[in-house]
C-alpha cells in the first residue's frame, strides 16, 4: 500500500513519523514522507522516499527567538505568521 506521511515541525515532531514510516516499510508498504528541508536527509537515511518542502524550520525558529530576545513579542508573532503562511502555501502546491 502507498502511504503519504506529512511530518513537519521540530525533530521531536518528525521522529515519530519517521519511525512509523520505517515500520510500514518493513511490513511491505511504500511510505513517502513529506517533510521540510531540515529533515529530508535524516528521513532519507532510513532508506525512505522523501518529498521536501522548501521551508527551513530551524531558521524560522531562530528568527522568532531573535525577535523575542529583542523584546518584541509582536514581531515574534508576525514572524511566526509568515512562516505558517509560507508553509501552508508550499504544502498546498
Amino acid at each position: 500500500m502507498r502511504i503519504t506521511i506529512i511530518a513537519t515541525g521540530s525533530r521531536g515532531d518528525v521522529e515519530p513519523y519517521r519511525a512509523l514510516a520505517v515500520g510500514l516499510k518493513r511490513r511491505g508498504h511504500a511510505p513517502v514522507v513529506v517533510t521540510t528541508q531540515d529533515f529530508g536527509a535524516l528521513v532519507r537515511s532510513d532508506g525512505l522516499d522523501v518529498v521536501e518542502v522548501a521551508l527551513d524550520v530551524q531558521a524560522a525558529v531562530q528568527q522568532m527567538s531573535a525577535a523575542l530576545e529583542g523584546g518584541s513579542t509582536a514581531a515574534s508573532f508576525r514572524a511566526m505568521e509568515a512562516v505558517a503562511r509560507r508553509g501552508a502555501r508550499l504544502t498546498a502546491e
